[in-house]
C-alpha cells in the first residue's frame, strides 16, 4: 500500500499490535498534500543522482510525480504488490501548481518526472505535457522521465521533447533475453535497442 498515512499514525505514537503493517492503499493520491520540502534543505538533494551528471542545469532540479504505481510484473519489484497493478493519475492542475510553486520559490529549472512510468498512457503523457508547454511560456524549465522499452509509440518522444523532456531513463535492466526471462521483465534485447 501507499506508505504516507501509516507512516503518519506512527510518527503521531500509534503503534500497531501486528507484527506486520500493511499501509492503506489510497485509490486517489490527489488527496496527499505537496512533499513538506520546506522542512528539509532541498538543495541538498540536488547534488545527487543525475544531478551530477546532466547539463548545465543540473543544480536547480526537483523530483514531481505525476502519477503512481505500474501495471507490470518484473519479478524483482514491489510495486505490484504496492499499487497492486493500478495506475493513479494527479489532477494536472495541481502538478502545474506544484511545478510553478518549485520554479518561483526554489529556481527549479529542471524536473524529474519520478513516476514509476511515465509513458504508460499515451493520452495522459499528452496532457500533461500539453500543461508543461503552457506553463513554460512564463517560467521555462526542462525534465526527464522513466520509460519501459516495451511501449513503444513513435508520437510519443517527439511529443515530450516539444514539451520540454530532454532525458528519458530505460528499464533495460539486462542485455540478455535469457536473464530478461528469468527476472520476468516483460522486454527483450530487440524492444531495447529499437527504443534506444
Amino acid at each position: 500500500g501507499d506508505g504516507e498515512l501509516t507512516m503518519l499514525s506512527f510518527a503521531k505514537g500509534n503503534r500497531p499490535k501486528e507484527k506486520i503493517v500493511k499501509a492503506e492503499f489510497l485509490p486517489d493520491i490527489n488527496v496527499l498534500p505537496w512533499p513538506a520540502r520546506h522542512l528539509i534543505d532541498i538543495y541538498a538533494y540536488q547534488k545527487i543522482g543525475t544531478n551530477a551528471v546532466v547539463g548545465p542545469n543540473a543544480s536547480k532540479e526537483e523530483y514531481v510525480l505525476t502519477s503512481r504505481g505500474c501495471p507490470f510484473k518484473c519479478g524483482f519489484c514491489a510495486q505490484m504488490a504496492i499499487s497492486k497493478f493500478r495506475v493513479r493519475y494527479r489532477d494536472e492542475n495541481d502538478i502545474i501548481a506544484e511545478m510553478k510553486f518549485l520554479i518561483e520559490r526554489y529556481g527549479i529549472n529542471r524536473f524529474y518526472i519520478f513516476d514509476d512510468i511515465f509513458i504508460i498512457d499515451k493520452r495522459q503523457v499528452f496532457r500533461v505535457c500539453d500543461k508543461f508547454e503552457e506553463l513554460q511560456k512564463t517560467h521555462p524549465f526542462d525534465w526527464h522521465c522513466l520509460a519501459r522499452t516495451d511501449i513503444y509509440d513513435p508520437e510519443i518522444y517527439p511529443r515530450m521533447y516539444k514539451a520540454g523532456c530532454r532525458q528519458v531513463t530505460f528499464g533495460i535492466e539486462h542485455g540478455s533475453d535469457t536473464i530478461l526471462k528469468r527476472i520476468e521483465k516483460g522486454t527483450t534485447r530487440a524492444e531495447n535497442i529499437r527504443s534506444i
